[in-house]
């Protein structure tokens, strides 16, 4: 039943009984000499407050009263004015009610709070009407404590909220004995409340961790710190789960931790995730490395092919060098004919034509993978190459 339709069923009763008491009013207004000490038995039996008082003071309170506002004697309100247990800026209204009483109309289902002589309130539901007390004119107020049902309901509402938390939550006594846990705590680990409540927050424990990790985690909550962080637990199936996870202590009035109390979200995907892409980029660095020792072993091969080609070159230009000098020979030495056409045609043209055809194929090989140095290079070999096989073929022409 919701606080709402409560509070309605225990209105009407409240009506009920308030009719029937009018009716014994009536009764008691036919027979005045009636004493009231048998009226206020039958009252002080009734489990519903019931104040009397002639428009300024108090003139009698039942037992109910004293439950209500957790008074011990009757003397804390008889005799007391009236204003005394009326908040200021309720006053004005309090005495045109007053004043209708006098009148002879009934107030009927009023919500006030009251002012307490221990300095608190309490919320009430009133209905009151005037009869005769001691022969005198009267008002008597009928209570009803509704602030029970409002920090029920406002608990209620509480509760449907921590049950709709998309984390787990759960709330031990001072000995941690789990007292409560929502519906996510159950839906995640897989646990149901007979095997939860009362047991320790160890039941999803890993096992994982040692017992100063969690005596420091006491430390801290019964200092009145929160504690967060990351925690490895374990569900009812054994499979394991990560958590981000907060710890706080709740205190009594003393000072003295009463409850314990922990919001814990799953964080399993986003721990996992983390560690996919730790992989990744090991993965890639990896990767990468061996990309660059490749590139690394392929340029010191190409800086030895230049390196050989440089070589290459000094020897060409010292062959060229040589059948400079040969050249001049042939232009001093007509008379050795045949014998320098045998020596331009054997020792200078097939190395030169050797060295010529070697550059074509490393041309059509390297070519693309040398840097601008060593392609200036391989050029003016193979230029230098030519020249030198045309300068030799024109050379044995005229021989």
């Amino acid at each position: 039943m919701s606080s709402e339709l409560k509070l309605k069923v225990e209105n009407e009763q409240l009506k009920e009984k308030l009719r029937k008491l009018e009716t014994v009013l009536q009764e008691y207004r036919k027979f005045p000499q009636l004493e009231f000490s048998v009226f206020s038995s039958m009252m002080d039996e009734s489990r519903i407050g019931i104040v009397i008082h002639n428009g300024k003071e108090i003139l009698y309170v039942n037992n109910a009263v004293l439950y209500l506002t957790n008074n011990t004697t009757k003397e804390s309100f008889v005799g007391k004015q009236i204003k005394d247990f009326v908040p200021s800026e309720m006053e004005k209204l309090v005495w045109e009610r007053i004043n209708k009483l006098k009148e002879g109309i009934s107030v009927v289902s009023l919500e006030e709070k009251l002012s307490l002589p221990n300095g608190k309130s309490v919320e009430v539901i009133i209905n009151a009407l005037p009869v005769l007390y001691n022969g005198k004119w009267a008002a008597m107020l009928m209570l009803r404590n509704i602030s029970e049902g409002k920090k029920e309901k406002r608990e209620k509402e509480l509760l449907q909220v921590l049950e709709q938390v998309p984390a787990s939550i759960i709330i031990t006594d001072s000995r941690q004995n789990i007292q409560y846990v929502n519906k996510h705590f159950y839906d995640l680990t897989g646990y149901n409340p007979e095997e939860v409540i009362n047991s320790k927050p160890s039941i999803i424990s890993s096992g994982r961790y040692d017992k100063k990790f969690y005596k420091k985690i006491f430390e801290t909550v019964i200092s009145g710190k929160t504690w967060e962080g990351q925690m490895i637990n374990r569900k009812k199936d054994g499979r394991f789960y990560w958590e981000e996870v907060v710890i706080k202590a709740i205190f009594d009035k003393q000072g003295t931790p009463s409850h314990f109390f922990s919001i814990q979200t799953d964080i399993t995907e986003k721990i996992n995730l983390i560690e996919d892409l730790r992989i990744a980029k090991e993965n890639l660095e990896l990767k990468v490395n061996n990309r660059t020792e490749e590139l690394e072993r392929k340029t010191i091969s190409l800086e030895r092919m230049q390196e050989a080609m440089a070589l290459l070159l000094e020897d060409l230009k010292e062959k060229q060098s040589s059948l400079e000098s040969a050249n001049r020979q042939l232009e001093d030495a007509v008379s050795s004919h045949e014998s320098f056409s045998y020596s331009v045609s054997h020792d200078l043209k097939k190395p030169v034509q050797n060295i010529y055809d070697l550059m074509i194929v490393l041309k059509d090989w390297h070519y693309n993978q040398l840097d601008d140095r060593g392609k200036e290079l391989m050029d003016d070999i193979m230029y230098n190459a030519k020249n030198m096989i045309l300068l030799i073929e024109h050379l044995l022409k005229f021989l």
